[in-house]
């Protein structure tokens, strides 16, 4: 296997593309014949790249098992940073990445034939309350069809356990609290919900028809380190770190059930060990800290932990009088943006995690105040590696490898598109691998060198699509 590796490099570093591709095939069939003394378990993990996906991916490679990530690095978040949650798990031959859409069946397929799979844990989706509303058909052919197409291959597969990603959005707006599994969720109140909803009842019928074990988490507002750009807590420390204003919709009142990522990802594993191999297992867990905060107390957590804010004593401690101070203090220095409500936006979430702790044994170990200082810490770290010029070609290839990907990729409705390629295509293609050249650090060479082929291979399909026009 290492060295297949060392070759490959050395023929994508000479620019020997049809080596590149014999090798590509063999280091395939490498990774795919596991000896039959490898007694480590399979786990496909679909959004691999992702927030939880790689968290998930490197503890279940710590624990020593065999992992297959699924990814589309699409573009609802800047693709360099999927490709940054993983870049030093490239290396490792128990890990093994596959650019695929979920909704793209027969690329997953291909991929998969002939391979061991023992676990699959479905963690791919279009997330994000908001922007479901903006374009729902791309939420459900996602969320919907791409969940589908996962529990079909669960069953062929014959795997030992089905966990998916389902959502605290499911409860929508309701009186009702703490959530608990039992009440009804017939009221979501945003295409997301809707699309994890859907997905609830595809895995209950799978179970039924085929005694799939399955098992649905309920996930309540996971933050941490690499935590998704688009989410309130690593939006608000690094604007608030830049000293730019943060954007709160409503007054602030707004209550959010906050979980740390480490335990989200003990639930993960908790669910998988009580659901395998036990034939037609159905059922859903909330994984929440089960506790609330507001988004005022966890800006003035985050200011103050950024010595932006000194209150008197521990921010959660304050008297609502004393927080509104403070929050108003930051306002007049520029650094709250307040605007209305969001449609789709509940207005507060918490989990009762009762059952969870029963059947799961899970058990929620970091507040917020602690989990807070562990992110911000991660950041401060991050904020120094990024500074480091000697990545910035590297980044720049990626930028450019996603946008040409991009333009290729299933669109809302899971249709295939048209790319249009051009020549100056090829060119940029062609300038991004040369760029990747001059990037010679050794704690990203793996990553260079994932992305120098699949520019290599982007190349291809340009050429052949100007060839045939």
């Amino acid at each position: 296997m290492n060295s297949l590796v060392a070759r490959m490099r050395s023929a994508v570093v000479n620019g020997n593309w049809d080596t590149v591709a014999e090798l590509s095939a063999s280091l395939a069939s490498a990774r795919q014949a596991s000896p039959p003394s490898d007694s480590r378990k399979v786990f496909l993990v679909t959004g691999g790249a992702g927030f939880i996906g790689s968290h998930l991916v490197r503890r279940l490679l710590a624990e020593g098992h065999r992992v297959i990530v699924f990814d589309d690095f699409n573009d609802y978040y800047d693709p360099a940073l999927k490709y940054e949650n993983i870049s030093d798990l490239l290396g490792q031959d128990a890990f093994e990445l596959f650019e695929t859409d979920v909704r793209d069946d027969e690329s997953m397929r291909s991929f998969l034939s002939g391979r061991r799979v023992d676990v699959i844990v479905h963690l791919a989706a279009r997330a994000g309350v908001r922007s479901s509303v903006v374009d729902p058909a791309l939420y459900v052919t996602t969320n919907v069809l791409g969940t589908q197409n996962l529990l079909d291959l669960a069953r062929e597969h014959a795997v030992a356990c089905f966990v998916y990603a389902s959502s605290s959005s499911v409860y929508g707006e309701t009186s009702e609290q703490p959530f608990h599994e039992s009440q009804r969720i017939d009221h979501p109140i945003s295409p997301y919900a809707a699309t994890k909803r859907a997905n609830e009842g595809q895995a209950a019928c799978y179970s039924h028809l085929y005694r799939l074990p399955v098992v649905g988490l309920r996930f309540f507002s996971v933050y941490g380190p690499s935590g998704r750009p688009d989410m309130a807590i690593r939006q608000f420390i690094e604007k608030l770190d830049r000293g730019e204003p943060i954007t709160v919709f409503g007054d602030g009142s707004f209550e959010r059930d906050f979980t740390y990522i480490d335990d989200i990802v003990s639930g993960i594993f908790g669910a998988i060990e009580a659901s395998r191999d036990r034939p037609g297992f159905n059922d859903v867990f909330n994984l929440g800290e089960s506790d609330t905060i507001s988004v005022r107390e966890l800006v003035l957590l985050i200011a103050s932990e950024l010595g932006l804010v000194r209150p008197a004593r521990d921010v959660l401690s304050l008297a609502d009088h004393e927080t509104s101070a403070l929050f108003e203090e930051l306002s007049s220095r520029g650094l709250i943006d307040r605007r209305p409500e969001q449609p789709g936006d509940v207005h507060r979430t918490y989990a009762d995690v009762t059952k969870s702790r029963e059947a799961l044994g899970y058990a929620p170990a970091v507040p917020i105040a602690e989990g807070l200082k562990r992110t911000i810490a991660w950041h401060r770290t991050r904020k120094s590696l990024a500074n480091d010029v000697s990545n910035a070609p590297l980044l720049e290839a990626i930028r450019v490898l996603s946008g040409l990907c991009r333009r290729s990729a299933l669109d809302s409705f899971g249709r295939e598109q048209d790319p249009g390629y051009v020549e100056n295509d090829a060119l940029s293609a062609a300038s991004a691998i040369r760029l990747i050249a001059r990037c010679d650090s050794p704690a990203v060479a793996a990553l260079a060198l994932h992305v120098r082929i699949g520019l290599a291979r982007r190349l291809e399909k340009i050429a052949s699509a100007l060839l045939n026009r």
